[in-house]
């Protein structure tokens, strides 16, 4: 018994030490201040369009900065930085999907969707907004306003206004009492009127919106209705707005019952509506902010504010009764620099093994001072805590690991964009690269290229130029410079992302990939460069037998191969110089039918089984004797 006693309290020893965290020190890496330690750099200062700069690092924060509990956890974390004025090249734009109603959707289909819906633009960064309703209605639960239309003029907590000058606003945002009918071409305001009344009829001479929420009966005699099709229709408590175009112009109906889907009306007996409302007009319904955010046209909710004039906030577990204060989730948080340049931040949360813990508001708010920030804010976090970023291939990448291990649909995202130049790398040789200019730029055009290859710049003429005397089989960093002019004579002076390009050598191969199995068979694709018609010979080498290839790049298909047989598959390049390269081996096994056979009574397969119980058979027997 005495043996049992001293093995548990060994045991219970052990579990003490193994649970207790040691406290953090500057051995463990260095020291950012007295509340985190940086472990290691992931990426350092990448470039990306429009000067915006990436970094990605792991380190470890204080939980909550206490220090009396001096709790360490491991953190990953990234963030961009916008330049100060966005460097006349960014410009800020919150985005929501969705044509009937509140929606949500994956941050990186949010921002497929504008530059879907906007022609010319190219998202280079992005993360998640406001918190929403996510259980219910997917409305956001601040005031927003997207790209100068306001969707919803208050919300339950403060919110970020972007101005047009670089700058920012942060508060709870007014609105009119009355909703504004605003005759638009374009995006300029053509005129303004107050509407008078919203799902009931106008007073005299007044004018009404009847939106699809409508339910009763009015009658119409007399009144002439303006059919409208709505692009975007919300609702957010007793507020509306919706944006369209005017369809069609009804005099002769008498009674309302229902707005059909898709559609707004506008009634009204004042006959000079006739030339405003013509079909064909743009037009949008809203309540316009007042006061300090009148005229703000990108705005997107908050909840908490992280640093205060260089101070972070939320110390301490006691800070707060709310676990959105205190216990570690995944974070999203914007910041914003002495100077005027933005950050994005994204820590990410809920998977410890993967140094990935969350954070507390505190330890948010100390990695975006550390970051550069003065003043920061915190956005939705948890599962929706996304950060989408334009990858030197073009394709829009999720940088962080959201904590649900996928992207969370949200009800909206704060998009960081620029103008797309239509510039390209279009051939690399051994000892040059080309660059292009491909096409018209949207309501604008493309002034002063210029592109940086290995610390020496050089001139577009017309729409390309050309880098000469490179080493071959060599890497470049090359960024493109250029000025898009826009339609109203508004310059923005812009810089590409950073890429690295690699020169080809003499002779070199591209690609060597198997495409797909065929039956008793592959089908294998191949590239390779020779810009000085070096190669006397190329074939496919597998076994003792070689298929021949008649050009740099195609496909090959390789049949009569044996069923379950491995084969190794190597492109082979000969030079008039003596020399041989070699790709490195495919290893595949073949597959398919095999005709012929099969109609008996007993099948390989039987056979097998059959094999397979008298080769166990023994043991079964051996076992049954020992139980007796």
């Amino acid at each position: 018994m005495k043996k049992i006693i001293v093995l548990i309290l060994m045991l219970c020893a052990t579990l003490t030490l193994a649970l207790t965290k040691p406290a953090a020190s500057a051995d463990d890496g260095v020291t950012m201040s007295q509340y985190a330690i940086k472990l290691k750099d992931l990426i350092v200062n990448q470039n990306l369009h429009g000067g915006i700069v990436l970094n990605k690092s792991v380190a470890k924060t204080m939980k909550n900065g206490d220090m009396n509990d001096n709790l360490w956890v491991d953190n990953t974390y990234q963030y961009v930085t916008i330049p100060a004025l966005r460097n006349n090249a960014i410009d800020v734009i919150t985005w929501s999907v969705g044509t009937d109603k509140w929606k949500t959707e994956k941050v990186r289909n949010i921002a497929l969707d504008f530059e879907q819906k906007n022609p010319g633009w190219m998202v280079v960064a992005a993360v998640n907004g406001d918190f929403f309703d996510i259980n219910k209605t997917d409305q956001p639960n601040s005031a927003y306003v997207q790209n100068g239309d306001v969707y919803k003029p208050v919300g339950s907590e403060e919110t970020i206004g972007f101005t047009d000058d670089g700058g920012y606003i942060y508060g709870k945002p007014t609105a009119d009492e009355d909703m504004s009918l605003i005759v638009l071409e374009g995006n300029d305001v053509v005129s303004k009127t107050k509407i008078d009344a919203l799902n009931q009829l106008p007073n005299v001479g007044g004018l009404a919106l009847f939106t699809t929420d409508f339910s009763g009966q009015v009658n119409l005699s007399g009144y002439t209705v303006y059919i409208g099709s709505y692009l975007v229709n919300r609702v957010s408590g007793a507020n509306r707005f919706v944006r369209g175009s005017i369809t069609g112009i009804d005099t002769d109906k008498t009674s309302l019952t229902k707005v059909p889907t898709g559609q707004f009306y506008l009634v009204t007996k004042d006959v000079s509506y006739e030339s405003l409302l013509a079909i064909g007009t743009t037009v949008k319904c809203e309540k316009e902010l007042t006061g300090a955010f009148a005229g703000i046209k990108n705005v997107v909710g908050t909840r908490y504010r992280l640093i205060d004039n260089g101070v972070v906030q939320h110390q301490g577990r006691q800070t707060s009764q709310d676990y959105l204060v205190t216990t570690a989730h995944a974070r999203t948080a914007i910041g914003f620099k002495q100077d005027g340049s933005i950050i994005l931040l994204v820590i990410d949360g809920g998977i410890p093994a993967e140094q990935k813990n969350g954070a507390t508001l505190f330890e948010t708010g100390e990695l975006l001072r550390l970051a550069g920030a003065i003043d920061g804010f915190n956005l939705d976090g948890g599962g929706s805590s996304t950060m989408v970023l334009r990858n030197t291939e073009g394709e829009l990448e999720v940088i962080n690991t959201p904590s649900d291990r996928h992207e969370r649909s949200v009800s909206n995202a704060l998009l960081f964009v620029t103008r797309d130049p239509k510039l390209k790398v279009s051939a690399v040789g051994s000892d040059y690269m080309e660059f292009e200019q491909t096409g018209a730029i949207v309501d604008g055009s493309i002034k002063d290229i210029s592109v940086r290859v290995g610390g020496k710049t050089y001139a577009f003429e017309g729409n390309k130029a050309k880098a000469t005397g490179l080493n071959k089989n060599s890497t470049y960093s090359v960024t493109f410079y250029y000025t898009i002019v826009e339609n109203d004579g508004r310059e923005r002076r812009c810089a590409s992302a950073e890429y690295k390009i690699k020169t080809a050598g003499d002779v070199e191969i591209k690609k060597f990939e198997l495409n797909k199995k065929l039956n008793l068979g592959v089908e294998l694709s191949y590239r390779y460069s020779d810009d000085k018609d070096l190669v006397e010979e190329a074939y496919i080498e597998y076994g003792d037998k070689k298929e021949t290839l008649t050009g740099k790049s195609g496909t090959v298909e390789i049949t009569g191969l044996t069923k379950g047989e491995t084969y190794e598959f190597k492109l082979v390049l000969k030079l008039n110089n003596g020399e041989t390269i070699r790709s490195g081996i495919l290893s595949v096994v073949a597959e398919g039918k095999i005709s012929g056979g099969g109609g008996g009574g007993c099948s390989m397969g039987a056979v097998q089984y059959f094999l397979v119980l008298l080769s166990v058979l023994p043991l079964g027997l051996i076992f049954f004797k020992r139980r007796k």
